[in-house]
């Protein structure tokens, strides 16, 4: 099988770049070096074929090979990481997902979406978020739900595409990925955390530290993306997460602290005097995976503790 991974040198990317070198398939990555956790020569020395630093608007599709299956992952990242594409995100986001897709029509080819939980909104009532609810638009308009709703609108530009067009395409919104490799400074909690506690350092939790999050290893997540693509199914829309490792930031800040032996206090800070007034924090994240697991045989299968011992060991070096 012959794949183009966009955002390949990212952090869900490159595991997913590496999962399926190993598995002898051919791997052509297109990549802009912005929020890269893999380095170009270090991918093309595993055996990928590497466009970068290259935006997907700037690769020419036309002038590859023919593709089987397009994993599409090149997005901006992180609630620091969105601050810098404020009235640019939007528009790249969709017209990314579309010059994708109608390469896929043309192809024949099966396109893989990689979207986000972030499309749903406020989780008012604090319940499981179902792929089927409506999604609530808040009033405030933020850089962060500029990004949310760039994904929302991709999502439905596909389904409508898929109406009219033999467009094979699966949506997945991953809960939370955390794991090896994954970067503190465009605002990851997981990796931040362990890195101050590393350091002796305080460990800063924005607000009151009750938001409540549900960690999903990275390597889960690739699990499901390949049963996805390996499958029949298509034009639909997955939650993937692991709603077993759900726990507020306090407590989690709390767990690093021990798991590493560290020194740290732990210290309320408004993530705003830190990152700027148009830093936004995520509603709470809770996903409902019945669907997935429901069609396919993918099941999340690793705890919060092992995310964090191999994170540790990441970060450790």
């Amino acid at each position: 099988m012959r794949a183009l991974i966009t955002g390949g040198l990212g952090f869900i990317g490159n595991a997913l770049v590496k999962r399926l070198l190993a598995q002898g398939h051919e791997c052509h990555i297109v990549d802009n070096c912005i929020n890269n956790c893999w380095q170009p020569d270090d991918a093309a020395r595993s055996g990928a074929v590497v466009h970068a630093p290259v935006p997907v608007s700037e690769y020419d599709l036309a002038s590859g090979p023919d593709f089987d299956v397009v994993y599409h992952l090149a997005s901006p990242v992180g609630p620091v990481g969105v601050l810098q594409w404020a009235g640019e995100m939007a528009s790249m986001i969709v017209s990314d997902t579309h010059a994708l897709a109608r390469y896929c029509i043309e192809k024949r080819a099966k396109l893989i979406n990689i979207s986000t939980s972030e499309i749903y909104g406020q989780n008012v009532d604090n319940q499981a978020q179902r792929e089927d609810i409506d999604k609530i638009v808040p009033a405030e308009v933020t850089i962060r739900l500029e990004y949310a709703v760039a994904k929302l609108t991709s999502e439905i530009l596909l389904t409508n595409l898929a109406k009219v067009h033999p467009l094979k395409h699966v949506t997945i919104r991953p809960f939370n990925v955390a794991g090896p490799s994954q970067r503190g400074e465009v605002g990851f909690v997981t990796p931040r955390f362990i890195e101050l506690a590393l350091s002796n350092e305080p460990i800063t939790v924005f607000g009151d530290g009750l938001q409540e999050r549900c960690f999903t290893h990275v390597e889960d997540i690739v699990d499901s993306i390949l049963a996805l693509a390996e499958s029949k199914i298509s034009n639909e829309v997955f939650n993937v997460g692991n709603p077993q490792n759900i726990v507020s930031i306090l407590d989690l800040a709390k767990m690093v602290k021990e798991m590493t032996s560290s020194q740290s206090s732990i210290i309320f800070v408004d993530p705003k005097e830190l990152f700027g007034p148009h830093y936004a924090e995520a509603y709470n994240k809770i996903p409902s995976i019945e669907k997935v697991t429901s069609l396919t045989s993918w099941r999340p299968s690793r705890s919060l503790h092992q995310i964090l011992v191999d994170v540790i060991e990441s970060v450790r070096g």
